[in-house]
């Protein structure tokens, strides 16, 4: 399923300043401009780890410069049942991501974050699915079963 720029800007309610921000601090994003730009699903999980420590940690996103490609290929190569249960250590140091299961003993850094993906996942598959219409939902009248003629 891919989605579109506005379907990304409105998963995570971000204005046309803000997306271009984004754009600018992570390579990824910055689609070819010549047609409409289409995300992945690990596209959209890859902007929300970095939207969640954008929010939470006011970490500015040209931080993120260095790491996005990581980043978005870690997303990319992994099922997200896999993701949901793992979580991503992002080194700023060194420009490393890894993919960290819960059982895992994670590698000491300098300056690194921890982001457990599972209510990240969760709260994708909320945003998206209530963004699907019920292709019903727009009938005049509910469907019946006509009666036949005897």
């Amino acid at each position: 399923m891919l989605f579109t720029t506005g379907q990304l800007r409105s998963a995570f309610g971000l204005s046309k300043q803000q997306w271009r921000s984004y754009r600018e601090a992570l390579p990824p994003l910055a689609k070819d401009h010549s047609r409409s730009g289409c995300f992945s699903a690990a596209d959209l999980l890859a902007t929300s780890v970095v939207h969640k420590i954008n929010t939470s940690l006011s970490m500015p996103l040209p931080a993120f410069t260095g790491t996005a490609m990581p980043l978005f290929e870690l997303c990319a190569a992994h099922p997200w049942p896999q993701l949901e249960r793992s979580s991503v250590a992002i080194d700023f140091e060194s420009r490393r991501v890894e993919l960290v299961g819960h059982e895992c003993h994670i590698p000491p850094a300098a300056v690194a974050l921890l982001i457990e993906l599972a209510p990240l996942v969760v709260e994708l598959r909320e945003r998206l699915l209530a963004s699907i219409p019920d292709p019903q939902g727009d009938l005049a009248f509910p469907p019946m079963i006509a009666r036949s003629r005897r």
